[in-house]
């Protein structure tokens, strides 16, 4: 909430998301703004994935990245959806949603999914890799 109050003095938008999260866009987040200037939240679910079979080391991420080896997961559809926000219509921020009562009239939409990758070293979560990993 505070970087939320901090910048709507530099900022028209802002997505909170993790680094071990992609989102997953046709076009662009310029694009996205300009095609649908009466949103005031775009809405991403989250879709844990992994980057092959093998752990990952966040540094080397980047140089492994490949669509064609991405394993697909589950969606996981309580509470954990990012959103980029138009933050001069929003006042209040919880962890991962606007809180409501505090803002009126908000306009949302659905947009697609972002990859919660999950197969990292840095990172082991058991239970989601047996849970959502088929």
């Amino acid at each position: 909430n505070d970087s939320l109050n901090i910048l709507k003095n530099y900022c028209n938008y802002i997505l909170y998301n993790d680094l071990d999260e992609y989102i997953k866009l046709d076009n662009d987040f310029k694009e996205l703004i300009q095609n649908n200037k009466a949103i005031d939240i775009f809405q991403f679910n989250c879709r844990f994935c992994t980057m092959g079979k093998d752990k990952v080391k966040y540094n080397d991420f980047k140089k492994i990245y490949n669509e064609n080896n991405i394993i697909l997961g589950n969606f996981w559809d309580k509470f954990r959806e990012k959103n980029l926000i138009k933050i001069n219509n929003v006042n209040l921020m919880g962890v991962h949603n606007v809180v409501d009562e505090y803002s009126k009239n908000l306009n949302k939409k659905y947009i697609s999914y972002f990859h919660h990758f999950i197969n990292f070293y840095e990172k082991n979560r058991l239970e989601l890799m047996t849970q959502y990993i088929s």
